[in-house]
């Protein structure tokens, strides 16, 4: 596989009581990790459409009105055509407004979404799931690596999108993957899912870095001249921080511009609870760290509460993206991080 593309790349339901009568559907609570409920529905559902009406390769006329709100090996060999020079702001709006033409299945397990938008570009869309809801955190990590001032993460917001849209793009080229997505997806009152748009990369390769016998280890020995120097203590860091024990287990690390940026994708595994092992992995994966950037043990020290709050704040998003709970998690982290590391003293500039 010669070019690699990203495609790897609020509110939790509880399982609804289904009788084995035909009766309709009742509404049941979503629990967010908050404690808060909301009513989402089961969607009744449809006929699917029959696979001759359209094309799938077609460009799809039943656009989405923009109103705010783990990819496959294949689907990562695709190409994504994003403005890569436009401004952050100018990404992250286009993402929350730009009208949808299409979008088919890219994962199988977390019902991942490749979009495509009226205006030529693509994304990932990760959906809010009844028994899963960390889409949200794609968004989060987006942004806790921004306060932090670390680039490679592809921005991403949250964007609600119509439901009934999404079923009838999956139907004519899935029948039985639309009906999974009756059945796994939180659908709000007003017909509408929620989920991470994540921009997409064009012309990535693999870094690399997650396999066997790399250089990774001596990349976080000690600074040098090498390109990725910087991006690995970098991704070490907020990785360790953030709870993000997914970064090593492949199909994550990839490299632009002939390996010289590091882009760091999939990251809705952060802010979680660990468990021993993946604890363990994040512990191994910081172990042969021995120096650090001075501006970003800076900024990792001095971090807060109220600062980490507000840089995850999201108005458009509609939904929270870090509970106080997943935000003390990560001054944990970050203590663990500081009181492992007092030998650091070998800073960079």
């Amino acid at each position: 596989m010669n070019k690699v593309s990203f495609a790897h790349w609020a509110l939790c339901g509880v399982a609804l009581l289904w009788c084995g009568c035909a009766k309709k559907d009742a509404p049941r609570e979503a629990v967010s990790a908050d404690g808060s409920t909301e009513q989402v529905e089961r969607v009744q559902p449809a006929a699917a459409p029959s696979l001759a009406m359209a094309n799938p390769t077609d460009v799809e006329t039943d656009v989405d009105t923009g109103a705010p709100g783990g990819v496959s090996d294949a689907a990562r060999a695709d190409t994504a055509e994003v403005a890569g020079d436009a401004d952050d702001a100018s990404v992250l709006h286009m993402l929350q407004h730009e009208p949808i033409v299409k979008a088919a299945i890219l994962s199988r397990r977390s019902l991942a979404l490749k979009l495509s938008f009226k205006n030529g570009t693509h994304a990932a869309f990760k959906p809010i799931r009844l028994d899963n809801e960390t889409a949200r955190y794609e968004a989060a990590f987006y942004r806790y690596a921004k306060l932090l001032g670390i680039p490679g993460v592809p921005p991403s917001t949250m964007r609600r999108l119509s439901f009934a849209q999404l079923e009838r793009f999956v139907a004519r080229q899935n029948p039985e993957l639309a009906e999974r997505l009756k059945n796994e997806l939180a659908v709000d009152r007003a017909g509408r899912v929620a989920g991470a748009v994540i921009q997409w990369v064009n012309d990535m390769q693999p870094s690399g870095l997650d396999e066997k016998d790399s250089i990774l280890p001596e990349l976080l020995s000690q600074p040098s001249a090498h390109p990725l120097s910087r991006a690995a203590v970098e991704m070490v860091v907020i990785d360790y921080t953030g709870s993000n024990w997914d970064r090593y287990t492949g199909g994550n690390l990839f490299v632009l511009d002939e390996g010289t940026k590091l882009v760091l994708l999939d990251n809705d595994n952060a802010f979680s609870r660990l468990s021993e092992r993946q604890f363990e992995r994040l512990e191994d994966s910081v172990a042969a760290l021995q120096w650090i950037p001075s501006d970003l043990l800076a900024k990792i020290t001095a971090l807060d509460a109220a600062q980490i709050a507000e840089a995850v704040a999201c108005e458009d998003c509609d939904m929270t993206l870090l509970y106080s709970g997943e935000i003390e998690r990560i001054l944990a982290r970050r203590d663990l991080f500081l009181a492992q590391k007092k030998s650091l003293q070998r800073q960079a500039p």
